[in-house]
């Protein structure tokens, strides 16, 4: 028996409070995921870079996922001290780094035609997929909840 599709709402919430006044304000997707796949993890990152997951045009398996299909990634470091340093590379070779602070999350919202990292020349051009995301912990090893939907 096949596994059916599912539907993921992601809410975002916050709270600020300025001492006279408490602002809260929470918003969710304005349409709803279709889900097939859901890969879910804890990992330790160590202080050398590691793979967290890459994506393919046609071949997902593993951690490898269909470029096409990914519509949801959270990242999240569950440390309390230490940085991680996320490298997230397009179709191109092209690349940036990310510093993921203690305690903090990093949201990709789908990884076709989404990502532009080359020169000043084409900045404004957002047309390669995200390729692979990799992941360098500072001064001590991390524990990363990684959430992909896909």
């Amino acid at each position: 028996m096949a596994v059916s599709t599912g539907t993921m709402t992601i809410t975002i919430t916050e709270s600020l409070d300025v001492g006279t006044t408490v602002m809260d304000t929470a918003t969710s997707v304005a349409e709803e995921i279709t889900v097939n796949d859901i890969f879910k993890r804890v990992i330790t990152c160590p202080t050398s870079e590691i793979v967290l997951y890459l994506t393919h045009a046609s071949v997902p398996q593993g951690y490898v996922f269909d470029k096409d299909l990914v519509k949801y990634v959270r990242i999240t470091n569950h440390d309390d001290t230490n940085f991680v340093t996320l490298r997230v590379s397009d179709s191109n070779n092209d690349e940036f780094a990310y510093k993921l602070a203690a305690g903090q999350s990093f949201i990709l919202w789908g990884h076709a035609a989404s990502m532009s990292a080359a020169d000043a020349a084409t900045a404004g051009a957002v047309n390669a997929d995200i390729a692979s995301i990799e992941a360098q912990a500072d001064s001590d090893a991390c524990d990363l909840e990684i959430v992909i939907a896909s």
